[in-house]
């Protein structure tokens, strides 16, 4: 007897759930896990800015500015972040906020590090 267009759907459907069922096996007990290792790119430093943060406000402040909406411009204190534009060798242009404790500056060579937390280094260093 002929299969209805729906049981084939449903049979496809349970093949591919089982399928995905399907992990890769754990590693043996002793076996030292192995982290991601970040991926490092080398890039020169375009531009830095510094990052206006909003100055703390009182407990008071925040109530009434959710009360008011976001129409009232927070006060601004001086940055303690920067943002790098930096252009990577392969042309990419990418952007990251990180401190300054380097002083890099536009022009300078570093390294990309990424991973769980994307830094920027200088080159050689």
């Amino acid at each position: 007897m002929p299969r209805s267009p729906r049981s084939r759907f449903v049979a496809l459907a349970l093949a591919l759930a089982a399928a995905g069922c399907v992990g890769r096996a754990a590693p043996p007990a002793g076996a030292p896990a192995s982290a991601p290792q970040p991926a490092a790119a080398q890039a020169v430093v375009a531009a830095v800015r510094p990052l206006l943060q909003p100055a703390p406000e009182s407990g008071a402040a925040t109530l009434i500015r959710a009360a008011i909406g976001p129409t009232l411009s927070g006060a601004v204190q001086p940055a303690t972040a920067m943002e790098f534009v930096l252009r990577r060798d392969d042309g990419r242009v990418v952007s990251v906020v990180q401190d300054n404790a380097e002083h890099l500056r536009p022009g300078d060579r570093v390294v990309l590090l990424a991973g769980d937390r994307t830094r920027i280094l200088r080159a050689g260093a």
